[in-house]
């Protein structure tokens, strides 16, 4: 299915098509920068007009990725809007997981300069995503979740400015609660604690995933550790505050024993996900490079999130499974210029969402 509409849709953005508003010509656009600025100026009102009117012309977008939107809504079966707000951020209680070092963790200011230098450091090979999510995917509670406002107007500007329908992270979301088998759920809860250091200060937005992730030399408290062991084992003797020198490369070494495979199949299925609707994602975990086989896997399977969830490896043969079938993608040369045309068309799209919201604009008399 999605191989035909593919080969349909590689034309010329504004060729022969009808709209409520023509899309801004390319050769006059301004700058994201100076279109947001002019988009800010507007008054309340105007702005809401704006992204309703933007709102329900994606809705109609003759696009490959809108296809692609399209389908995955279809096959839901629910309100698509309708997800659990994101549950609050949790620290290891330290009276239980180390009674004889009770440090109580206490979440601090990341504005403040010493906090903030903390953060960026630890979360400084992980890339900021280029949109602004309103839903995420909980790989804890295996479910889409709430994260932001979806219809803030200020939220669908800076998204449409890069390209980025409304309603995408929602389609990533639910992309990725199909591609993710739960198998790892325990570790999912267990890394989704919020990383402290050993003073107790809890930082909210870094989650022990996000810390043992980053490949940041970091502070690994008894607190946090044992939380996970306790978690994950339900061991409280093995190992116990305060842990002594000898036996903290032993814990480090389990606690990595159940992150890695956890760590290995979230990040493909993370990939993968932010491949699926747009052409040139921000990735993690290395990922940026492999986007010619991202978009191959997705080209194999039609773009059909069920039959790549049925193909991807379990978590013993995720390093296996990328060689053998990133080689096969790589040498099928068909396959490959599939994917790329695939990339090409969401590259389209995505210009063609810009564009769009950009003639709004116009229309509405923004300077």
């Amino acid at each position: 299915m999605w191989q035909r509409v593919l080969t349909t849709l590689s034309i010329p953005l504004v060729a022969g098509l009808t709209f409520a508003v023509e899309p801004a010509q390319a050769q006059a656009a301004p700058t994201d920068e100076a279109a947001l600025a002019a988009f800010v100026k507007l008054a309340p009102d105007i702005q809401r007009e704006a992204v309703m009117w933007f709102r329900a012309e994606c809705e109609r977008l003759p696009t490959f990725q809108r296809g692609l939107i399209d389908h995955v809504l279809l096959h839901l079966g629910r309100d698509p809007l309708g997800w659990p707000k994101a549950p609050e951020v949790e620290v290891y209680d330290a009276t239980r997981h180390a009674p004889a070092q009770p440090i109580v963790r206490r979440f601090v200011d990341v504005e403040r300069a010493e906090h903030a230098a903390v953060v960026k450091r630890m979360l400084r090979k992980i890339p900021a995503r280029e949109l602004v999510p309103a839903f995420e995917y909980d790989w804890a509670l295996g479910t889409v979740v709430e994260v932001g406002v979806f219809d803030d107007p200020m939220r669908i500007a800076r998204n449409a400015l890069r390209g980025i329908e409304p309603r995408l992270d929602l389609i990533e979301a639910l992309v990725t609660q199909q591609l993710d088998r739960g198998t790892h759920r325990a570790e999912a809860k267990a890394f989704a604690h919020v990383y402290s250091d050993r003073a107790g200060n809890a930082y909210r937005p870094i989650t022990l995933y996000d810390a043992w992730a980053s490949g940041t030399e970091m502070e690994m408290p008894d607190v946090e550790s044992l939380g996970i062991v306790h978690d994950l084992a339900d061991d409280w003797k093995r190992w116990v505050a305060p842990v002594a020198e000898s036996k903290q490369k032993p814990l480090y070494d389990w606690i990595g024993q159940r992150f890695v495979p956890y760590h290995q199949g979230r990040g493909l299925r993370t990939a993968l996900a932010r491949s699926f609707l747009l052409a040139d994602p921000v990735q993690r975990d290395a990922y940026g490079p492999s986007e010619g086989r991202l978009q191959a896997f997705w080209e194999r399977v039609q773009s059909d999130p069920a039959a790549l969830a049925e193909a991807l490896p379990d978590s013993k043969k995720w390093a296996e499974w990328l060689e053998k079938e990133g080689a096969k993608v790589e040498r099928d040369l068909d396959l490959w210029q599939r994917g790329e045309a695939r990339r090409v068309a969401l590259r389209e799209s995505q210009e063609y969402v810009r564009r769009t919201f950009l003639g709004i604009l116009k229309e509405l008399g923004s300077e």
